[in-house]
């Protein structure tokens, strides 16, 4: 079973039109610069949904299926958008469910989403376990449960051959270490295709601004196309649809979408922007990136990585202010 991360499709805009239908990349893993069609297989994910039960092999949460359909309808709606034209129809409603849609299927928001989760978790563990004496889970709490996949087989076959003091141990060597990481499993990240209609209410509900590039410009994209950063670092959150949030996602190699919660308003705002605009909204593209970046051709692409910033994943701060705590 393979899974788009993003649709071919969408990547087929950044194509140039004069010539054969390639895309010019490039990766941050190896740095370099190439030529591949917009199914190349950097797009897909083998095996990305699935639950990892036995017996369930087939089942998932985010089918295929389901994403090209929310994918279409946002890219007809797309097709659509002219300067200083309102949005029509459920064109709206159909690119705030695509907008949240590929905000969470990529590699870099599971990655977060873990990240996020191990910190969370830890820190209470921690919390509560400052001592191996604080330690109350046992190994018979483990071997009494039936293992559901292969991981879960191989970690109960480890626990039978520890002793009582080992398995004790061991655990409380992994609550204050950083060996062993907190994620979730495939079935756990799948579901959160369960999220889409509430990301989409809140896009909906937020002030659009559609911006246009010049002339002899354009937008670059990713293999992490829609992406939410801080405006104020001193503020907390900076997911999708927090209060604190820039929200930004190229549409096409000409059109981005910005969008700022802190405002209301349920219209479109145009504009055009300055060539040095756009080269700004690129770099923040370019940062917030997983691994590879894509432009329509090779020059722009070359430019815009000289001494560039890439945010590599999310580094989870805690803080503590009176009886809260607080995870950004």
């Amino acid at each position: 079973m393979r899974h788009h991360i993003v649709q071919d499709q969408y990547l087929r805009q950044w194509c140039p039109k004069h010539k054969d239908s390639q895309l010019w990349i490039y990766t941050h893993s190896d740095g370099k610069f190439f030529q591949r069609g917009p199914g190349w297989k950097g797009f897909w994910r083998e095996d990305f949904n699935i639950y990892e039960e036995e017996g369930e092999e087939d089942a998932y949460y985010l089918p295929e299926e389901v994403t090209a359909h929310v994918d279409n309808l946002g890219l007809t709606a797309i097709k659509d958008i002219e300067f200083g034209k309102q949005f029509v129809g459920p064109n709206r409603c159909y690119i705030a469910f695509y907008t949240a849609q590929q905000y969470i299927r990529t590699p870099k928001y599971r990655e977060d989403t873990d990240a996020m989760l191990d910190a969370q978790i830890k820190h209470f563990w921690r919390l509560d376990t400052p001592t191996l004496d604080d330690v109350r889970m046992t190994r018979e709490d483990i071997l009494k449960e039936e293992p559901s996949n292969a991981l879960e087989r191989e970690m109960h076959e480890k626990v039978k051959e520890m002793t009582d003091e080992e398995f004790k141990q061991t655990l409380f060597d992994s609550i204050h270490g950083d060996d062993v990481k907190v994620q979730l499993t495939n079935a756990g990240h799948s579901k959160q295709i369960l999220k889409l209609e509430r990301y989409a209410r809140s896009i909906f509900d937020f002030a659009w601004t559609v911006m246009f590039a010049p002339e002899g410009s354009s937008f670059i994209t990713s293999d992490s196309p829609c992406f939410a950063f801080a405006y104020n670092n001193k503020l907390p959150g900076a997911g999708l649809c927090s209060p604190n949030a820039i929200t930004i996602f190229p549409l096409s190699s000409s059109i981005c979408l910005w969008i700022d919660p802190s405002l209301k308003d349920k219209g479109e705002h145009f504009t055009k922007i300055p060539k040095n605009e756009v080269r700004l909204i690129n770099q923040q593209i370019l940062k917030h990136s997983h691994d590879c970046v894509v432009a329509r051709d090779e020059a722009h692409l070359k430019r815009l990585v000289k001494n560039y910033e890439h945010e590599k994943g999310r580094e989870v701060t805690i803080k503590s202010i009176g009886p809260y705590t607080i995870f950004t």
